[in-house]
């Protein structure tokens, strides 16, 4: 009886490792959030740890990992992430080096434009029109936490608190110097001291010109030539999507006879968003052994060992708090700062939720300095509402989608320790993540697909028990538009049970804004961690 129960257990273990394994061959291209780094360690080492973490994040990380642990460790993570995607801060510093209040007066009902003001005001409407459509934005990050572990059980307290600024721009509302309801005068002086010239792109130009209302100014062929070349003038190619749109829209808008599209009801602005979960995890993982290993012919051993106790799988059951946050705030604003930090630190206009969460996961070791894993996170694909504040019109409340969904999220990683004190990993998204859509309707979707890779020398001072840590890593987000690399680095300390963590790091490309180069993606972060081996 004893044998038949050992082996309806060993056979349960195999079954359940085998319906994990059925989960995480989930399909790869669901969306979901951005890979978050939680503590310090896991961030020097560039965001890695699916495959080694053996503290109490390993419930973030990996749960199965915890099934080899035989400590127990308390600790208290924090980081922070600032990310400028495809060049924001750059692009937004250009077109607030570009707005006149007397430009945009005559935009919005002024006299003639001179040769400068015309090619000022085409140039500042083609960034504002296309500001966002090439996915622009500066995305922040805070992490913190309370995580422990005991053997293979975990228990963590995580607060993972993610937004979004993004430019949004009105399309509908570009028509420039609407002198009279007749279309045609204000094609005549929107374009009558500009520079002659034939542009490069002739078929936008021939478009334009036989626009219904720019069709009957004085001169429909030059005044569109004249436009498009105003835009080459000044830098723009007008063969890329988003530009063209956005004279075509220019065009199309003051030509239009009723003067209904007047750039005086431009509604372009910034929609700021995010998303804070607490999330109470349990953790729980276990070693699976080869059903019936012990009454196989010896024979069999020598390949069975490579799988024999070698395989663990795990999983976190998560207890979810979901705040989001959603506002949307006028370019017009933009000269108080102060207002728009308050409204993001405030989280105005927010909106609870109350879910949980499951993640699943295995780690393979076929040798001790050997080791894979995989992890599949919110496979129970949790959402939020989200609340659209009542100060914004039926054009800006369709920019929210209704709530925020989580879907599959799967990740790999893979570690080698070449000496004991030693180890060099990689992880990288197996989900193409999306970021932009998650709350949003109506932008261009950007994708994070997060590779890390990472390394830790551990280094004794006086013996193991005083030691010093030190790290270094890289990550890349492969699936972006202008991605780059980021590095990081930090140090450990070790003083007997106590750890002390520090990270940080930054990208390589750098932002150029009033003549001051910033890194464009930044991190840093330190953990506190009281720890046990048994």
């Amino acid at each position: 009886m004893k044998l038949r129960t050992t082996a309806f257990t060993q056979a349960t273990h195999f079954a359940i490792a085998l319906a994990t394994l059925c989960v995480l061959a989930w399909p790869l291209s669901a969306a979901a959030e951005q890979w978050a780094f939680h503590g310090a360690r896991y961030q020097a080492m560039g965001g890695t740890g699916v495959a080694f973490s053996n503290d109490g994040l390993a419930g973030y990380y990996n749960p199965a990992n915890l099934g080899f642990e035989k400590g127990w460790d308390v600790q208290l993570p924090f980081t922070l992430t600032v990310a400028i995607e495809n060049k924001a801060a750059e692009k937004a510093q250009g077109i607030a080096d570009l707005v006149d209040d007397s430009l945009v007066s005559a935009f919005e009902g002024g006299a003639d434009l001179g040769q400068t003001q015309t090619e000022n005001g085409v140039d500042l409407l083609i960034r504002l029109g296309t500001f966002g459509q090439r996915k622009e934005a500066v995305r922040f990050g805070a992490n913190l936490g309370l995580a422990g572990h005991v053997k293979n059980f975990g228990v963590s307290l995580i607060s993972t608190n993610s937004g979004a600024v993004m430019p949004v721009v009105d399309l509908d509302h570009m028509a420039a110097v609407p002198l009279a309801v007749d279309g045609a005068a204000a094609v005549d002086a929107l374009v009558a001291n500009a520079a002659a010239g034939t542009p490069t792109n002739v078929a936008l130009a021939s478009t334009i010109s036989g626009l219904t209302g720019w069709a009957g100014s004085s001169n429909p062929t030059d005044n569109a030539n004249a436009l498009v070349f105003a835009a080459e003038s000044r830098g723009h190619d007008t063969t890329e999507a988003p530009t063209r749109a956005v004279l075509l829209a220019l065009a199309e808008d003051t030509g239009d006879p009723t003067g209904a599209n007047s750039f005086a009801s431009n509604e372009s602005g910034f929609l700021v968003v995010g998303l804070s979960t607490e999330e109470l995890g349990f953790s729980y993982a276990h070693v699976i052994p080869v059903p019936l290993y012990d009454t196989l012919p010896q024979s069999t051993h020598m390949v069975l060992d490579f799988i024999h106790n070698k395989i663990s799988a795990g999983a976190t059951l998560k207890l979810i708090t979901g705040i989001t946050f959603a506002e949307f705030t006028d370019f017009d604003r933009l000269d108080d700062a102060g207002t728009l930090l308050k409204d993001v630190a405030g989280f105005k206009n927010s909106e609870t939720t109350f879910t949980w969460g499951l993640d699943l996961a295995m780690n393979y070791r076929p040798y001790e300095w050997l080791r894979f894993g995989l992890i599949a996170k919110n496979v129970n694909s949790p959402s939020f509402d989200i609340k659209k504040a009542a100060t914004l019109n039926a054009g800006q409340r369709a920019r929210f989608g209704n709530e925020i969904e989580l879907n599959p999220q799967v990740r790999m990683g893979a570690s080698v320790a070449p000496f004991s004190n030693w180890i060099v990993s990689m992880d990288v998204d197996l989900t193409e993540n999306d970021l932009s859509n998650l709350m949003v309707v109506g932008l261009p979707v950007a994708k994070s697909r997060i590779l890390s890779f990472g390394t830790e020398y551990k280094l004794p001072i006086f013996s193991k028990n005083v030691a010093v840590a030190l790290r270094a890593g890289a990550f890349n987000n492969v699936a972006g538009e202008g991605a780059n690399w980021a590095v990081t680095g930090g140090a450990g300390l070790r003083l007997w049970s106590f750890h002390f963590d520090l990270s940080g790091g930054g990208s390589l490309e750098k932002e150029n804004i009033d003549g001051t180069r910033i890194a464009n993606r930044l991190v840093g972060g330190f953990t506190l961690k009281w720890e046990k081996s048994i």
